[in-house]
């Protein structure tokens, strides 16, 4: 995902609270949310 691009050398659990304070609205944070999960799998 796009945050992976910008942070490769961030694991996701320093990546999620950057990504929380950064995305505004609810329905970005759930599909950027998605979009890292689905990456890890």
């Amino acid at each position: 995902p796009e945050v992976q691009k910008q942070l490769p050398n961030k694991p996701v659990e320093v990546i999620d609270p950057l990504l929380y304070g950064k995305v505004d609205g609810l329905g970005v944070l759930k599909a950027a949310v998605a979009a890292i999960k689905k990456a890890n799998q």
